[in-house]
């Protein structure tokens, strides 16, 4: 074996010859199983109609499309089919089954005897060391051919098959034709890539390449241009072994990889769409783990459950894994199969001596249907073993058999049909002797022989074919032993025998004793036995009536016996066993019967007449007592305990039923005769329950009751109201409706006791009242519904603790106790609520900041004794400030009858420091003169804030911007802080005068010019230094000559004298 082989990838190629053709489906096909010829009928979608451009294969062989249409194609199974799914190649797209095609040769559930001939070598050429070897028909001529990957050749070999049907010999094969291929090739499988019907043949190579030969072939005819010249891909490395096939249920063939060094497989699910692969047609790969060194796999349905599962080689730890398919369609995951199960090939006989096994194929070898394993041995053994599937639906499982010896260093292993019998052989391929071994599959069915026991017969019957009648699932002979015609003696078990020679010799193993039981019985004697005349009961059995005869002498025992007295009845049995003197030649007759009717007889009844009873005694076994002779029943008219009315030889009547009514007849209507007297009325009337004094006499006492109707007068009557008093006495009278039948009933009596009255005390709960508040007749207030005495306890003025639900109890006594009892312990409840103590605190004088809290302030006080809690404490000094908050919270020393009081409030006011602003006069300033800085300050040296008394200046902070003329006052002030009162504002005011206007002239050549002042009002004009009278506005009409000068005033503030304007006439 080589070491360090580059690991197998795999590619896959796509050709698409009609970009517009439809990959054919195959959803059905039927038969599922039959024998090479079979017709079968596919089931599908885009097929041809033309038969001849449909290409159909089972598994290996191309099949001849007798018909077509685009969804059927019915087709004839090739010589040479093997165990596998059927494709159907159109316009060079391939679609496969579903499942696979069945090919039978052998019944459905016949027992295989898994046999192959001894191997029959060919040559690869010296030195070749062919690697694996693969099966097709290469050439199109329905047989099977094999192509061997030759490692040492580079090279790889096909060989045509030219066999006869059921014989592989050294000739069977033309010498091979050999294609180079990459150096030293591991692998050859055999597909069709393109889609041409013929398969072509994919190879994989030590350097990392796979080479695709395409086939060229013309049918019967292989050599040098029979394949293309190779075409080479590059692969992966590190991969063993490949297969391919459907895992997932979704239709596409998945890829299933050996990883030799990592000891896992690798299943890559198909994602790929129809006619498109690319880089993303396959999901990423799942590992599974295998056993040591994994080395060949192979795809099949193992257990029958309609999936593929897997078998691996593990070369390294002598083991075969299997995987069985768990998964669900669509969907591959590190679930989709269960765990390994390893069979160890040591105990198949390959795993002796260290050797390992390598290649495995999947096939049924055993034609039962189910896919076995053929696995080589990759040592010095040299040997294949063949390991038999026994699965069941969802469970693998499988038995051994004997290994068959291969060439030197097998290697791969495929199976399939070779010379055409429908059985699948095996073909190795032998490193080491460069040879390719094909071992002929000669498997034999075991017939399977019917023939129920026979049903018994009768003693002098000769054996015919009702006995002799096996029946076999193949043609053949069959050979008996007797014969027919014999006449076998009597027995319980007498044995026949059979042996069958099957016509299918080369298929079937001969079966030599088949053997069952025959039952041969004695014949039965003939008895006659006429039925007996009627007998009375009490008649013993004698032989007037145990008569019966027979055929053949022997002796009669009778059921009952002679002497037996039977019971009456109708058809009743008598049986008969006889025995008869010949025991040999005769059986014995059991229980032959006849019948007799014994009649029944009639009883005697005996009954004087009763001694005369009293109306209203009802009638018993005194007077209804009639007797019988024998057990019996007596039914009396009128019946037991029936009261009769007043009359004289009134008729009694009986009928009679005996116990044993099978023997005797019933006794109908004995009479007797009785007088019946009148009877006194039975009044019934108990001593009343006791009253209570003021009821009422009422039918609850007066309820006397008459065992007759008729009337009852009551002494004292109805409505009557007893004084108290023990055993007074009740009466009454009965006068009977039936005056006939019964007498009257005077002065019946009863006592009665009337019971004292207790009176109705009423006393609601109180209402709550507070601790502190004497009990008082607000709460003592009960009252009864007579008069008497109310004693309270606890007494009046009594003052509670505070308390829930506290009891109060008054005991009553009755002025009238002669009439009413006292009644003692009436009880209420009342609640006591706790007292809010008066809290007492002033409003405290005000204080100057920085004095400390004192008791001077805080003495506030209570109403009862408790504990007084400042907020704030004692000692705090407050912020200055006006009306500031003081609490307290006051907890009562008596928790029990007082509240705490909480958040009492004052308000103390806490004055501040005082403080001054100085604030110095301020200068006149004259409009467009720039910003100035306030400069007041505080004592407190707190800031000061300015305000202004106009818009005649802007304010920020103490910076003054100037806006107009006029008189402004500035304010300065200082709101003061925690510990300082708000100072005295202080005020400065000052002129804003205005700016020096300016003198234009309009009209200067004219008599009457016009001066304008730059002010806008508030102007007086001057002529030579004199004011002008009622001269302000900021116009002046010029009338004489001299020197004009005009001066603006705003409030009392006022601007610097013009320059002079000289006007000259």
């Amino acid at each position: 074996m080589k070491n360090n082989i580059p690991i197998l990838a795999v590619l896959f190629i796509a050709f698409f010859q009609n970009a517009f053709a439809q990959v054919p489906t195959i959803t059905s096909f039927s038969p599922t199983s039959g024998p090479v010829g079979t017709s079968v009928t596919i089931i599908g979608t885009n097929f041809s109609a033309t038969p001849s451009n449909n290409t159909v294969y089972f598994g290996a062989t191309k099949a001849t499309v007798n018909t077509a249409t685009a969804t059927q194609l019915i087709v004839t199974v090739p010589i040479g089919a093997t165990y596998n799914k059927i494709s159907e190649t159109v316009s060079g797209l391939t679609g496969f089954s579903n499942k696979p095609f069945i090919v039978s040769i052998f019944p459905t559930g016949a027992v295989i005897n898994p046999f192959f001939s001894n191997k029959v070598d060919f040559s690869t050429g010296t030195g070749t060391n062919p690697y694996s070897v693969a099966l097709g028909d290469f050439d199109g001529d329905g047989k099977s051919d094999f192509v061997s990957a030759d490692w040492n050749a580079s090279a790889v070999s096909v060989f045509r098959n030219i066999s006869s049907t059921g014989s592989i010999t050294t000739s069977s094969f033309n010498s091979p034709t050999g294609f180079a291929t990459g150096p030293n090739p591991y692998w050859v499988s055999a597909n069709d890539i393109d889609g041409d019907g013929k398969l072509d043949l994919v190879v994989v190579n030590s350097n990392n390449t796979i080479s695709i030969f395409r086939n060229t072939s013309t049918v019967g005819v292989i050599n040098g241009g029979s394949f293309a010249t190779k075409v080479d891909f590059a692969t992966g490395t590190f991969a063993r072994s490949v297969d391919i096939g459907e895992l997932d249920g979704d239709g596409k063939p998945d890829i299933v990889v050996t990883d030799n060094t990592g000891n896992t497989i690798s299943v890559l699910r198909n994602t790929s769409t129809s006619g498109s692969i690319t880089t993303s047609s396959f999901a990423a790969k799942v590992d599974f783990a295998t056993g040591t060194a994994p080395t060949g796999i192979a795809i099949g349905d193992l257990d029958m459950d309609g999936k593929n599962d897997l078998a691996v080689t593990n070369y390294g730890s002598n083991t075969i894994s299997t995987f069985r398919n768990t998964s669900t369609s669509g969907s591959i995951t590190t679930g989709s199969l269960s765990v390994k199960a390893d069979f160890s090939t040591i105990d198949a006989g390959v795993g002796a001596n260290g050797k390992s096994p390598f290649g495995i194929t999947i096939n049924d070898l055993d034609l039962d249907g189910k896919l076995d394993l053929a696995v080589t041995a990759n040592g010095t053994s040299g040997t294949v073993s063949r390991i038999i599937n026994s699965s069941t639906s969802g469970l693998i499982s499988f038995y051994l058999t004997p290994d068959l010896t291969a060439g030197s260093l097998p290697q791969g292993v495929v199976v399939g049909d070779l010379d055409g019998d429908g059985k699948s052989e095996i073909v190795v391929a032998n490193e080491n002797s460069s040879t390719i071994s094909i071992f002929r599959n000669s498997c034999k069915a075991y017939p399977v022989i019917t023939w129920p026991t026979p049903s018994a017969i009768t003693y002098g019957t000769a054996l015919s074919s009702t006995q002799l009648n096996a029946t076999s699932n193949v043609p053949g002979t069959f050979t008996y032993n007797p014969v027919v015609g014999t006449i076998p003696p009597a027995a319980v078990s007498y044995t026949l025998s059979v042996g069958f020679a099957p016509t299918d010799a080369a298929n079937y193993m001969a079966i030599p004793n088949t053997t069952v039981q025959l039952q041969v019985n004695q014949a039965v004697p003939v008895v006659t036995w006429s039925n007996p005349t009627s007998i009375t009961y009490g008649t013993t059995l004698n032989s007037t009536q145990l008569n019966a005869t027979a055929n053949v002498p022997g002796t009669f025992n009778y059921s009952p016996p002679a002497g037996t007295v039977l019971n009456a009845g109708v058809a009743q049995t008598l049986s008969v066993n006889f025995v008869p003197t010949d025991n040999v030649d005769y059986t014995s007759v059991n229980n032959t019967q006849v019948q007799i009717t014994v009649n029944k007889a009639t009883p005697i009844i005996t009954w004087a007449n009763p001694t005369a009873i009293t109306y209203g005694t009802p009638l018993s076994s005194t007077q209804l007592n009639a007797t019988a002779n024998i057990p019996g029943t007596f039914t009396y008219s009128p019946s037991l305990g029936t009261i009769l009315n007043t009359g004289s030889n009134q008729n009694l009547s009986v009928n009679f039923v005996p116990t044993d009514n099978v023997n005797y007849n019933s006794v109908n209507n004995t009479q007797v005769q009785i007088t019946v007297n009148k009877a006194s009325p039975i009044i019934t009337w108990s001593n009343p329950t006791a009253i209570t004094y003021g009821t009422a006499l009422s039918s609850t006492q007066l309820n006397a009751t008459a065992s007759v109707p008729g009337t009852l007068s009551y002494s004292p009557p109805l409505g009557t109201i007893l004084n108290a008093g023990a055993n007074q006495n009740l009466s009454v009278s009965f006068v009977p409706n039936d005056i006939v039948n019964y007498n009257s009933v005077s002065n019946t009596q009863v006592q009665i006791t009337v019971n004292k009255a207790t009176p109705v005390i009423t006393w609601p709960n109180p209402s709550s009242i507070t601790y502190g508040t004497a009990i008082s007749t607000t709460q003592l207030n009960a009252t009864a519904n007579v008069p008497g005495t109310f004693n309270y306890s606890p007494a009046l003025g009594t003052m509670l603790n505070a308390g829930a639900n506290q009891t109060l109890t008054v005991n009553f006594v009755p002025t009238d106790a002669t009439d009413y009892n006292s009644v003692s312990n009436t009880q209420v409840q009342i609640t006591v609520n706790k007292a809010t103590p008066v809290i007492t605190w002033s409003n405290p004088s005000t204080i100057n900041y920085g004095t400390a809290l004192s008791s001077t302030q805080l003495n506030a006080g209570a109403s009862v004794p408790g504990t007084l809690t400042y907020n704030p404490p004692i000692g705090t000094i407050l912020n200055a400030g006006a009306n500031q908050t003081l609490s307290v919270d006051f907890v009562p020393t008596d928790g029990t009858d007082y509240n705490s009081v909480l958040g009492t409030q004052v308000q103390l006011t806490v004055n501040g420091l005082s403080q001054t602003i100085t604030f110095s006069s301020l200068p006149n300033v004259t409009v467009g003169d720039p910003t100035f800085t306030l400069s007041a300050s505080a004592s407190s040296s707190l800031p000061i804030s300015y305000s202004t008394s106009s818009g005649k200046v802007t304010l920020n902070g103490s910076i003054v911007t100037i806006v107009s003329a006029g008189r402004d006052t500035i304010t300065a002030s200082q709101s003061g802080s925690f510990s300082y009162n708000a100072a005295q504002s202080v005020s400065q005011s000052f002129c804003i005068n205005p700016a020096q206007p300016t003198i234009t002239i309009s009209g200067a050549n004219t008599s009457s010019p016009t001066l304008t002042s730059s002010a806008a009002f508030g102007n007086q004009w001057f002529l030579n230094g004199t004011a002008i009278t009622n001269a302000t506005n900021n116009t002046l009409s010029v009338a004489a000559a001299g020197i004009y000068t005009v001066q603006a005033k705003v409030d009392d503030c006022v601007s610097l004298i013009s320059s002079n304007f000289l006007i000259i006439f």
